[in-house]
């Protein structure tokens, strides 16, 4: 009876111990499971965020590339323009260097015509000249002439007074 007794309470401490170690391990497990929890939400919640900047990173990357398909248009609108622009100019820097070579051979034909009225010029310039040395030289003919005519009136005169008085 003693030994069952002892069996007992060795059965009764054995199934305390077993208790004890039940509850010690479900505690653990219960913290374990509390641990996992709160993990998980901040696993969530980290995840939510992560998720959250994910859409707000894929909306900047939407709205950049809706930016930089309005820029490309832009800049594609703005290229054509240019290049139209450049065609139209070039078409007149044709047309300019179609008047420009005219101007160019009709300013060559003036420059000719000039040199010759200027070379007629001084030809007439020295022909005035020698004119205005023939007229200087009819003039002082004609002063003495004038002179000597004078003289010979005057000889005439004298000598019609002369004969009237003789």
């Amino acid at each position: 009876a003693k030994m069952a007794a002892k069996q007992m309470e060795m059965e009764s401490k054995c199934d305390e111990l077993v208790k004890v170690a039940r509850q010690e391990e479900q505690r653990r497990q219960e913290t374990a499971v509390e641990d996992l929890k709160r993990k998980l939400v901040a696993i969530t919640a980290a995840r939510e965020e992560v998720e959250q900047r994910c859409v707000s990173y894929v909306q900047e990357i939407q709205d950049m590339q809706q930016r930089n398909v309005e820029v490309v248009q832009s800049l594609s609108h703005q290229a054509k323009q240019l290049e139209d622009e450049l065609m139209r100019r070039n078409g007149q820097v044709g047309v300019l260097s179609n008047s420009l070579s005219a101007a160019e051979a009709e300013s060559n034909k003036r420059w000719v015509l000039l040199e010759d009225t200027r070379k007629k010029c001084k030809d007439l310039q020295e022909e005035a000249a020698q004119w205005h040395r023939e007229l200087q030289q009819a003039l002082l003919e004609k002063k003495l002439v004038q002179s000597n005519l004078q003289q010979l009136n005057s000889q005439v005169d004298s000598l019609q007074k002369d004969r009237v008085r003789e």
